[in-house]
């Protein structure tokens, strides 16, 4: 099956690793798992990438 979530665990390659899934009436999967990422790494990546997006208005 297809998996367009990027954060889920049981995704690779856009397929999804398990042999059977639950979708729910939006036709969402029901059986996603989110990637837990650090607290520390995940502000170092917020004040990174924000201040990418800053620098592209600042030239």
């Amino acid at each position: 099956m297809n998996c367009e979530y990027e954060f889920c665990i049981y995704n690779k390659d856009k397929k999804c690793r398990l042999d059977k899934i639950a979708v729910n009436h939006l036709g969402m999967c029901d059986d996603y798992c989110s990637v837990m990422l650090d607290k520390d790494y995940l502000d170092n990546e917020k004040e990174r990438q924000f201040g990418e997006y800053e620098n592209r208005f600042d030239d």
